[in-house]
């Protein structure tokens, strides 16, 4: 089999180029990455943190409760205590969740889609004409699998708060951090697992118009037997999207940089010469991150599905058991 260099490499250059070619649909990347960024290892990283920070205690519920009641009497000091009034306000706020939820998968098909097509070297039909093809069923399974996904991993998340909460209580000291480690080994593979079929479902339903059944079973019984190669290139995934936040945050200290010194040139000048100057630099660095993120997105979703593309095709071994094979025969050569 090929090795690694030559595998995963060639992968994330035609990513790269696919991402910097659909400049168009990096706003609705953007869009498509409140459900989905295809960082799997990224999203992992930041459910760690929120486990060990918000385990369930009695006063952690307290506190939810009040803020819930505080929220109530705001609600209803704002649009009323009638029901006409609350049934009024809850049913403009579910068709508006709905109809951003709608553009939200309507984003995410299309960014798959036209990701499909380029790595498949197919022929793009256009926009509008992509735009007319999508049909509710389309939308259903996204919303499926998203939420499925979502779902999955907050009883993830539950069980593991209520289990360290469980250790809190009730085992020593000394033991808590043995046990606490016990349980991130079951939960970040799990987690890893959820948010990997997600991907691949995604790309599945979206490649081969699957139906949500079929298409979990081909991205279950594919991570089953790449699960070491999907470890590998969302951990290099997991690089290359640091590497990048790095160009963000100097372009971001860059706007910094240029609005302090514009600001102080002209703070003597006139108040409405700084409001405009502020604002001109929040809108820059407002379009700077969702386009950044757009692209990051695009770049995620791209390199999954060349890599399916790639090990549906020929599969290769995983860079590691290159270097297992590779130390084991250097030491029993000796």
């Amino acid at each position: 089999m090929k090795p690694y260099s030559s595998v995963y490499r060639p992968l994330l250059w035609r990513a790269l180029r696919s991402a910097w070619q659909h400049k168009m649909l990096w706003v609705f990347a953007f869009l498509a990455g409140i459900v989905q960024t295809g960082a799997i290892t990224n999203d992992i990283l930041r459910l760690a943190p929120n486990l060990s920070s918000q385990a369930i205690s009695w006063q952690t519920l307290s506190n939810s409760w009040q803020v819930f009641t505080y929220k109530q009497r705001l609600f209803q000091a704002f649009f009323g205590s009638s029901d006409k009034h609350t049934i009024t306000a809850i049913a403009a706020a579910l068709v508006c969740v709905v109809i951003v939820g709608i553009i939200i998968l309507t984003a995410q098909h299309l960014v798959l889609l036209h990701i499909h097509r380029t790595a498949k070297k197919k022929k793009q039909p256009g926009f509008f004409a992509t735009l007319r093809s999508i049909r509710g069923a389309h939308l259903s399974r996204l919303f499926a699998v998203n939420a499925l996904s979502r779902l999955s991993l907050v009883i993830l998340m539950l069980l593991g708060m209520l289990a360290l909460r469980g250790l809190i209580v009730n085992t020593p000291s000394f033991a808590h951090l043995y046990a606490s480690f016990g349980i991130y080994l079951l939960i970040i593979p799990a987690a890893f697992a959820i948010n990997a079929v997600s991907m691949l479902t995604l790309l599945h339903v979206v490649r081969e118009n699957d139906s949500l059944h079929y298409a979990f079973q081909k991205a279950t019984t594919f991570l089953h037997k790449h699960w070491l190669s999907v470890l590998e290139f969302s951990l290099i995934l997991l690089l290359v999207n640091f590497l990048f936040s790095l160009f963000l945050l100097a372009g971001t200290y860059c706007i910094a940089l240029v609005f302090l010194s514009l600001t102080a040139a002209s703070i003597i000048s006139s108040f409405g010469l700084v409001m405009a100057i502020f604002l001109v630099m929040g809108l820059l660095a407002i379009s700077l991150f969702v386009l950044f993120d757009g692209f990051m997105v695009s770049f995620n979703y791209a390199a999954w599905s060349e890599f399916l593309e790639r090990y549906e095709k020929l599969p290769a071994h995983p860079r590691s058991e290159h270097l297992v094979h590779h130390l084991h025969r250097r030491l029993t050569s000796r």
